[in-house]
């Protein structure tokens, strides 16, 4: 019952980590990072199926979110797209005071 316990508290955080993440990109850095940690682990091979099972099922499921949806694929296109705002929230102020 414990390891169970373990095993459902180690998705939650794996769901969390993916949700934080702030582009399509990251998600994707992120699932590298939870497989090297799971590899590296001291856990026995069983464990480490199960939690591979677990990011495999909590990946497909972030990315079905519209949240993912929404999410830019890079920092670049981020900041492009910010850039592209702000000019043409400037252009909107212009045009008022003309």
């Amino acid at each position: 019952m414990i390891v169970v316990e373990k095993m459902m508290r180690k998705r939650r955080m794996m769901e969390i980590m993916m949700r934080m993440a702030r582009t399509k990109s990251d998600v994707d850095m992120t699932v590298m990072h939870l497989l090297s940690t799971i590899s590296k682990s001291s856990l026995s091979s069983v464990e480490k199926k199960v939690l591979m099972n677990h990011l495999k099922d909590v990946q497909k499921q972030d990315e079905k979110t519209k949240e993912y949806e929404q999410k830019t694929n890079n920092p670049l296109a981020e900041r492009s797209s910010k850039r592209i705002e702000k000019r043409q929230s400037y252009a909107d102020v212009l045009r008022v005071y003309r």
